[in-house]
């Protein structure tokens, strides 16, 4: 399988993330901002890359870019981390890629087409968010596709949409679906929309989706 290096290994999406890789027989290293001390983990905010050139010595063969800041709520709070992070801390995580010549998977979002779009297709859709975090994500896929097409990145973007696990943090600038349940579950109103309908991605079938997109031979954004 190779060498994979997960930075936003401690999140929602990173942590069974490399539960999975490591069952399907990769070798792991973790990276991720949160405080932690093991063989297999290298403690790094993407915005000082220098924390992470130790987790790039090790010769990553592909690494998954799940580090971002995330959601609507919080983008909007803090304006600057976001574009700070979204943007230039993948521009770091980018070009220490490049240096090692590792497959990079982005982990986007669907927020980056916005609420007025129909027909959500990667090939045919422009995308036209609405806040802070879908436009920052969009600039950094705007990043990626750079460094594809100008210095020969190996690369895939991926655009999840409407993702939940049952073991994500709560919290009201968590995913509608997680704000549903935790709001039943103390009592609280809930939103009910009529006319509309979602479909979900729960994350067990996602994080094989993510493994998958590190085979993908040329530079494609992926719903």
């Amino acid at each position: 399988m190779g060498k994979a290096l997960v930075i936003g290994s401690e999140g929602n999406i990173g942590a069974p993330l490399v539960l999975h890789l490591r069952s399907l027989g990769w070798d792991v290293l973790e990276s991720d901002i949160r405080p932690a001390f093991r063989h297999d983990y290298v403690m790094a905010d993407i915005n000082h890359p220098v924390d992470l050139l130790p987790a790039f010595d090790w010769g990553p063969d592909v690494v998954f870019v799940l580090s971002a800041m995330v959601s609507r709520v919080t983008c909007e709070q803090a304006s600057g981390l976001a574009v700070s992070t979204n943007l230039g801390g993948i521009n770091n995580v980018l070009q220490l890629c490049k240096r090692v010549n590792a497959m990079t998977v982005f982990f986007s979002t669907s927020e980056v087409y916005g609420p007025d779009v129909e027909v959500m297709d990667e090939a045919t859709t422009v995308p036209k968010p609405n806040n802070r975090y879908g436009l920052t994500k969009l600039l950094g896929e705007q990043l990626v596709e750079y460094e594809v097409r100008t210095h020969g990145l190996r690369a895939v973007t991926l655009r999840p949409f409407m993702m939940y696990d049952e073991n994500e943090d709560l919290g009201d600038h968590r995913s509608a679906m997680i704000r549903f349940a935790s709001n039943l579950a103390v009592g609280r109103p809930i939103d009910v929309h009529r006319g509309s309908a979602r479909g979900w991605l729960h994350v067990s079938d996602a994080i094989r989706t993510i493994e998958a997109a590190s085979e993908v031979a040329e530079y494609a954004v992926i719903n």
